[in-house]
């Protein structure tokens, strides 16, 4: 699971975190609780970078957690959704993908849960009524901070940027 916060703010132990958490797990499900690097530690994609490797973490010690390292999926909200489905979309993209701790190590996933995630930086957009764009680059400074300051940036950084037919399937 990973938490929303608007890529600022959040950790692993929020309550909607050990809510799901805890429904997951009396249900039978593993349940994983992740953190990530917020806006204060870097751009994109060190945030997508560090969920990834709680995907790669779960792999690696599947045998001393007794967890399936075939039927792992990732779920979130918010910032998390946008990052969930980012892991689910770019799945072993070299581009992308952590090199360290865990090379070689598989960060695909089976399937991906998204609680109102942001599908499209862009989408991010300010406008007036009119809608003419009240920003000089378009997205909002917060969004320009974390994800750069370029469409080509955002498409990299959206999930809708990485649709193709073979992902895994997507709620």
């Amino acid at each position: 699971m990973i938490h929303g916060g608007g890529w600022k703010e959040g950790d692993k132990r929020q309550p909607r975190e050990i809510e799901f958490g805890t429904t997951l797990a009396e249900n039978g499900y593993v349940a994983a609780s992740i953190n990530y690097a917020l806006r204060s530690a870097g751009k994109f994609p060190i945030n997508l970078q560090d969920c990834k490797n709680g995907v790669r973490y779960l792999r690696a010690h599947a045998d001393e957690l007794g967890i399936d390292p075939n039927r792992l999926a990732v779920m979130g909200g918010s910032a998390g959704g946008h990052l969930s489905l980012m892991v689910a979309y770019t799945g072993n993209d070299s581009a992308l993908g952590p090199h360290k701790p865990y090379p070689g190590v598989s960060d695909k996933v089976s399937c991906v849960i998204d609680f109102y995630g942001i599908t499209d930086i862009e989408s991010r957009k300010k406008t007036d009524p009119d809608g003419k764009p009240t920003e000089p680059k378009g997205v909002d400074a917060e969004v320009q901070s974390i994800f750069g300051s370029t469409p080509a940036d955002w498409k990299k950084a959206s999930p809708i940027g990485h649709l193709r037919k073979d992902l895994p399937p997507t709620l």
